[in-house]
C-alpha cells in the first residue's frame, strides 16, 4: 500500500517521473532522441506503488536501453532508498548503472559518486574511499568527492589525510578550512601525548595555532604540556590567551590557571587577571576561585557567596553556596537542608554544561567536533545565569 512509504519518498518520485514522461512524449513510445520507450521502467514504478520495492528495482534494472530522463529516473529512485536507509537497494540499482557503457561521461560521475554514498553509508569504507579519491581528480564532482574524503578520513581517525585532503579541497576553490585543519592538529597532537611525546605534542599545537590563531583548543593543550613538564609560568601564558580568543572559555581554564598560580606564587595576580574579565563572562570565575582560596585557608566562604549569588545569580554560585551553608544543629531543618542540597545536585547534574551553537545539543563533555551535527568548534561552555522566570 502507498501508506506504508514515506510520502517524501513517493512526491520525489512522481515529479520524476512527471520529467520522465514529459521527456518522452505522453503519446509516443519514443523519446524525443528516437530512442525505444522502457516498459520496465513503468513496470518499475507500479510495482513501487504497489509497495514490492524489490520487484520494482528488479523491472527498473531490467531495462536494456536508457535515455537521460531514465537514468535520472533510476539516480532518484537509488538516493531516495539509500535516504530511507534501504541501502541494498540503493546499491544494486546504482551498481548496475555504473555497469553500463552507454551512461555519458556526467552520467557515469554522478553514478559513481551516489555508490560512493552508499558504500559509505553501510560501512564499506575502502570501496567508498576508492571511489571519492578517483573522483577527486578529475570532474563535476571533485568538490564533493573531497568533501566525501574528509568525512571518511575523519571517521578513520586518519587526520595527516585529513589535512591533505582540506589543502585539496581550498585548492579547487572551496571556502578555507583553517578552524577544521587547526583542530585535526590538534588531534594529532592528542595522539602525541597518548603516545608520550610531549616534544610533538607541543609542535603539533602550535602548528593548530599557526592554522588558526582563534584556536581555544590548542591552547588547552599546550597549557597542559608546560604544567606537566613543570612549567607553571608558560602554562599560565597559554591560558591566559584563551580569554582573547573566546571569552565563552574562562570556565574552562579557572581550574589549571589556579593550580598553575599557585605553583608559580602568582595568586594575587590570578585573581586580578579574573576580575578583568568578570564584567565580560556570565561565569563568576573570580568568585569561585577566590570562594575555593577561601576553603584552603580555613574560611567559611557562606557569606561571601551569598553576597556574590545575591548581586549575579548562577547555577554554580547557587551550588557553591549550598555547599557552604552549615548544617543547622535542629535534626529536621538539618535533613532539610541535606533534602534540598541533593535535590539542587540532581537537577544540576541534568543541566547540560555545554551546547553546540550549530545544532543545539546539550551534551554533558566538551566535545571538538559536534557528535550530532558534526560540526567542528561549534561546541561552547553554557549559560550558567540563572534567569527569572517572566511572570
Amino acid at each position: 500500500m502507498v501508506d506504508s512509504l514515506s510520502v517524501w519518498l513517493v512526491l520525489p518520485l512522481g515529479i520524476a517521473l512527471g520529467w520522465y514522461m514529459r521527456g518522452r512524449g505522453s503519446e509516443s513510445p519514443q523519446a524525443a532522441d528516437g530512442s525505444a520507450a522502457t516498459p520496465e521502467t513503468l513496470a518499475g514504478m507500479n510495482h513501487l506503488v504497489n509497495d514490492d520495492p524489490d520487484q520494482a528495482v528488479a523491472s527498473l534494472l531490467r531495462a536494456t536501453e536508457l535515455d537521460s530522463h531514465a537514468v535520472e529516473l533510476h539516480l532518484t529512485l537509488g538516493v531516495l532508498f539509500r535516504k530511507r536507509g534501504e541501502v541494498d537497494r540503493a546499491l544494486r540499482i546504482h551498481e548496475a548503472l555504473a555497469e553500463r557503457g552507454q551512461l555519458s561521461t556526467d552520467q557515469m560521475e554522478r553514478t559513481r559518486f551516489e555508490l560512493g554514498q552508499d558504500y559509505l553509508k553501510a560501512g564499506m569504507i575502502d570501496r567508498a574511499e576508492e571511489l571519492f579519491e578517483q573522483l577527486s581528480h578529475r570532474g563535476l564532482y571533485a568538490t564533493p568527492a573531497l568533501e566525501a574524503l574528509i568525512s571518511v578520513h575523519e571517521q578513520s581517525r586518519e587526520w595527516r589525510r585529513a589535512i591533505e585532503a582540506s589543502r585539496r579541497l581550498t585548492a579547487v576553490g572551496a571556502q578555507p578550512r583553517q578552524l577544521q585543519i587547526a583542530q585535526y592538529y590538534c588531534e594529532l597532537a592528542d595522539q602525541a601525548k597518548a603516545a608520550k611525546d610531549a616534544g610533538e605534542a607541543q609542535r603539533l599545537a602550535q602548528r593548530a595555532l599557526e592554522e588558526d590563531a582563534g584556536c581555544v583548543r590548542a591552547n588547552l593543550i599546550l597549557a597542559r604540556l608546560q604544567e606537566d613538564a613543570g612549567d607553571a609560568r608558560a602554562a599560565i601564558r597559554s591560558l591566559r590567551e584563551v580569554p582573547d580568543q573566546d571569552i565563552r572559555f574562562v570556565p574552562e581554564i579557572v581550574e589549571p590557571l589556579l593550580r598553575c598560580s599557585q605553583t608559580a606564587g602568582q595568586i594575587d595576580e590570578f585573581l586580578e587577571f579574573l576580575r578583568d574579565i568578570d564584567d565580560e563572562t556570565s561565569t563568576s570565575a573570580s568568585v569561585i576561585a577566590q570562594a575555593r582560596l577561601m576553603r584552603d585557608n580555613g574560611v567559611n566562604p557562606q557569606s561571601y557567596l551569598a553576597e556574590s549569588f545575591t548581586a549575579s545569580p548562577s547555577w554554580t554560585l547557587l551550588d557553591q553556596l549550598m555547599q557552604a551553608v552549615d548544617l543547622p544543629t535542629d535534626e529536621t531543618m538539618a535533613a532539610a537542608l541535606t533534602s534540598l542540597r541533593d535535590a539542587l545536585k540532581t537537577a544540576s547534574a541534568g543541566r547540560a554544561r555545554y551546547r553546540c551553537t550549530s545544532c543545539g545539543l546539550g551534551p554533558g563533555l566538551l566535545f571538538w567536533q559536534c557528535p550530532s551535527c558534526k560540526q567542528w568548534g561549534s561546541v561552547i561552555p553554557a549559560d550558567d545565569k540563572l534567569v527569572p522566570a517572566k511572570g
